[in-house]
């Protein structure tokens, strides 16, 4: 899968990636992204480093088993790591995407 970028109002740093690439980029470069199939390690680099964004996440789209986080990365991440966790030991799958904005005041 190739990144798309996605340019809103020509400002660079709107992305769609693959979460596997977020641990590759300076967080202080990631000003909006949509990350679908994340296997956690984009999430858990972002919170490493201390993004400071808000984030949007969702898992089982459209089921009875849909799960919806949100929230500052810092407050939210480790819970969404842990639900993630969860649904995965469950199902032994996972379908989610999450999408961040760098801007906390969203």
């Amino acid at each position: 899968m190739r990144e798309a970028r996605i340019v809103r109002f020509g400002k660079p740093g709107h992305h769609v990636v693959r979460a596997a690439s977020l641990p590759r980029r300076p967080a202080s470069l990631i000003m909006a992204f949509a990350a679908p199939l994340d296997d956690g390690t984009g999430l858990a680099a972002l919170l490493a480093q201390g993004w400071p964004g808000r984030v949007w996440r969702g898992a089982s789209l459209g089921t009875p088993a849909e799960k919806l986080l949100a929230g500052p990365l810092a407050e939210a991440g480790e819970e969404i790591l842990r639900t993630r966790a969860g649904i995965n030991a469950v199902r032994g799958w996972v379908m989610d995407v999450w999408v961040g904005i760098y801007k906390t005041g969203i």
